[in-house]
């Protein structure tokens, strides 16, 4: 089962859960992994999916920090909640 198809199967489980804040995220992440497909013309193996995703991952964590040393704790949460799910 490759990464795109975990990512498929995570969202079907989110919808029937009704776990809007995680359905957001996974479709965050397919999101980005769909625009790096176009973008290369071809489809991402399950290396090429990993590097996006930690790439997504290391924009929240960055952002997580900027937010924190703002104050903002409310949005340095529901990164971190992001962070988790990714």
């Amino acid at each position: 089962m490759s990464l795109k198809d975990v990512l498929d199967s995570d969202l079907k489980t989110a919808l029937k859960q009704g776990d809007k804040k995680r359905l957001s995220v996974i479709r965050m992440a397919k999101s980005a992994v769909l625009y790096a497909e176009k973008e290369r013309c071809h489809e991402l193996d399950d290396e090429e999916v990993i590097d996006i995703i930690s790439r997504e991952v290391k924009k929240r964590r960055d952002d997580k920090a900027e937010y924190e040393r703002l104050g903002r704790n409310d949005i340095a949460e529901d990164l971190a909640y992001e962070i988790d799910i990714l």
